[in-house]
């Protein structure tokens, strides 16, 4: 996920960067435009980057738990959902080419006001998704290097964080497409080696009625609650929306893209789930090695070492993502001071001598290391996910209203049904979460709806550059 979050928070920034209302960018188009050289699949390869395929085997501890046993199925689901939205945004990337955004997207389909208040649900994952990867890294650094607590590991990587995203050392786009890449090929080698394992055993566990389907054993509310995660998962495939001036494809099979990343996403998501199920049975592991599966299996299929030397080059390479993620959300909430959003004087400040919004970037690392400290990394993925799910409706809505209703367009299946049956679906994945983050994640809307009340009243700013489009968020 957390790779998945920075390319997606980074092209919201760049995508912002290209609009038209930047004067840097009129400038940039008066020299000449961007080159069209990009094709299907690099397209398709920078989508699956983005939404990190990691996510199935780090969240496993929490969904297989929750479904007892049956965490792919929630995958299932996810991925049908998630297929339906993708339809929505096929739509809108031809109206809405540049943005990417749930906020954006419902801007353009419903209205500036509601837009706002997708964006401010999605200000969750900007605020979370640092703090819930700290937490997770340092869960298993510790399990490596057990005579240093965790909390010893949070503060340590969170003043790396810090001092990097306040001194404005910035990730090359190089650096992060390895990054990506090695993670991939990390789940399809866990995968490879999972399935020879499995081969290679006496047991036929792979096909067994136990590890496919029990309807005695499933618990099926768990299972929605394990879809949230899931959907989470899917984050970052509109990122591939702010490379719309760099393709020579048409809009059309550009648009396939975004269908071909996330299907490729849910199929790695789904096997390295499956895979890792008929492995071993989750009820024989302890707590311990439960919250680390990846690495617990990873040491029996290999050796301990191996397991240990990937685990840390894979939490190297989250790391090097959180800094970069912690440096996008301090733009972000710059770009928001400078609009009008939050009280400039705060977010709008830049160092003189560093040339970063210094304010910003010490106010999202002391949240998140403060956050990773007190909170359970797994209410911190479940209020996370609430944000993802609530933008996944927020677009889908937006497709109805824009294209059935106010421009009467009559494509029952795409402009009706799907987005329909996806926002039912998704919504009745979000109400089988926890409950205290349903009742957190509410507050913070209504929290949303009150600060937009009185920021757009009491601020003729904020008023002129929501209603004009000049907001990103």
């Amino acid at each position: 996920m957390t790779i998945g979050m920075d390319i997606r928070t980074a092209s919201k920034i760049r995508s912002h960067k290209m609009s038209n209302n930047n004067s840097d960018v009129t400038l940039n188009r008066e020299q000449g435009e961007f080159k069209k050289v990009l094709g299907f699949w690099p397209l398709v390869f920078f989508g699956v980057i983005a939404m990190s395929p990691t996510c199935g085997i780090i969240y496993y501890p929490i969904t297989q738990a929750g479904t007892n046993g049956y965490a792919y199925i929630g995958y299932i689901i996810a991925a049908i959902l998630i297929a339906l939205t993708v339809l929505g945004y096929q739509l809108m990337v031809q109206r809405v080419p540049k943005a990417g955004s749930a906020f954006a997207y419902t801007t353009y389909g419903i209205g500036p006001k509601i837009g706002f208040m997708f964006g401010w649900a999605l200000l969750i994952d900007y605020a979370l998704t640092p703090m819930f990867a700290l937490g997770n890294m340092a869960m298993y650094f510790n399990s490596i290097f057990p005579e240093v607590p965790e909390i010893v590991w949070v503060l340590i990587c969170g003043a790396i964080i810090t001092l990097v995203s306040c001194v404005g050392v910035k990730t090359s786009v190089y650096v992060e497409v390895i990054v990506g890449l090695f993670v991939v090929l990390f789940v399809v080698f866990y995968i490879c080696t999972g399935l020879g394992v499995i081969a290679a055993s006496d047991e036929a566990v792979l096909f067994s009625s136990s590890t496919v389907y029990d309807g005695d054993l499933i618990s099926w509310s768990g299972v929605f609650g394990a879809a949230s995660l899931a959907i989470l998962s899917f984050c970052g495939f509109d990122a591939i929306t702010t490379l719309a001036e760099e393709t020579k494809l048409t809009i059309k099979k550009f648009g396939h893209t975004l269908m071909v990343a996330a299907m490729v996403q849910a199929v790695l998501l789904i096997l390295s789930i499956f895979v890792t199920s008929a492995a071993k049975d989750w009820t024989s592991m302890s707590q311990a090695e439960l919250d680390v599966t990846y690495m617990t299996l990873l040491g029996e299929w290999t050796t301990p070492s191996i397991a240990n030397v990937l685990v840390i080059l894979t939490q190297v390479c989250v790391l090097t993502v959180i800094i970069a993620f912690a440096t996008a959300s301090s733009r972000i909430l710059y770009s928001m001071g400078c609009s009008g959003i939050f009280p400039k004087k705060f977010f709008g400040h830049l160092s003189v001598r560093f040339g970063t919004p210094t304010y910003s970037a010490l106010l999202v690392c002391i949240v998140s290391i403060v956050g990773a400290i007190v909170f359970d990394w797994e209410f911190i993925a479940n209020l996370v996910s609430f944000g993802a799910c609530v933008g996944f409706i927020g677009v889908n809505l937006s497709v109805i209203v824009k294209f059935w209703i106010k421009e009467k367009q009559r494509n029952v299946f795409r402009m009706l049904i799907a987005p329909a049956i996806a926002i039912l679906g998704i919504f009745y994945v979000l109400i089988n979460q926890n409950a205290v983050c349903l009742i957190v994640g509410c507050i913070w809307i209504i929290v949303g709806a009150a600060y937009l009340a009185i920021r757009y009243k009491t601020n003729e700013d904020f008023r002129n550059n929501l209603n004009s489009g000049n907001i990103e968020m």
